[in-house]
């Protein structure tokens, strides 16, 4: 990986902008409570066509999540010289890895945590609190949205915070490291499908036998 030399600070990084999640955030509650409230009245049509926009808006805040996550990641592999050990492709991308995603929500939040305390010496809350509020609020992504919105949103702004401070400290482009796992990302595709497999071969185990049985 190319070292890139010199300095910055939190004016000429691009850090994302959080305040568009939490705007977002606001016109999910706004619109699910215009949708409530004309279901009690006899305005359903309408209040059909709200949670169909309230889809759209909850699918544009995962989106743009993502996007933010893809961009700080950015800014971090510009603050450690080019040498950290998640490129913004893989930190979005391993969250979409089906069971390693529950894995990655504590490991680049940590990894984060670990580069700002290395780099500047800088306290931060423990580096696993973010991944734990990431896995408690991915509960309700689909049954409570809003919850969603603000435990992730709020743990952007929060990585953002502590890196501004730490440029403040160290505004030194300082390599970090390289490689952050001995797995590949092909190795843990692998991993993550085996699971699949052995639960759809113990339901057809279950399932095939009472199947002859009923013929």
């Amino acid at each position: 990986m190319e070292e890139i030399t010199g300095s910055s600070d939190s004016k000429t990084l691009k850090f994302p902008k959080i305040w568009p999640g939490f705007v977002l955030a606001l016109l999910f509650l706004l619109i699910i409570i215009a949708a409530l409230t004309l279901i009690s009245g006899e305005g359903q049509p309408l209040s059909q066509a709200l949670n169909i926009l309230a889809l759209s808006v909850n699918l544009a805040g995962f989106v743009y999540w993502n996007v933010c996550v893809y961009r700080l990641h950015q800014s971090v592999l510009m603050i450690a010289g080019g040498s950290y050990p998640i490129s913004p492709g893989k930190a979005v991308g391993f969250g979409f890895i089906p069971v390693y995603t529950l894995y990655w929500r504590f490991k680049w939040p940590a990894e984060m945590l670990t580069f700002i305390q290395t780099r500047s010496g800088t306290k931060t809350i423990p580096r696993w609190l973010p991944g734990l509020g990431m896995l408690f609020s991915g509960m309700f992504l689909t049954v409570l949205p809003l919850i969603w919105y603000l435990v992730n949103f709020s743990v952007l702004a929060y990585l953002i915070k502590e890196l501004k401070a730490s440029l403040a400290v160290q505004s030194e482009h300082l390599p970090y490291k390289a490689k952050t796992s001995l797995f590949t990302i092909w190795t843990i595709i692998v991993l993550s499908i085996i699971p699949g497999i052995v639960i759809l071969g113990i339901l057809a185990a279950i399932a095939i036998p009472a199947f002859v049985a009923h013929r």
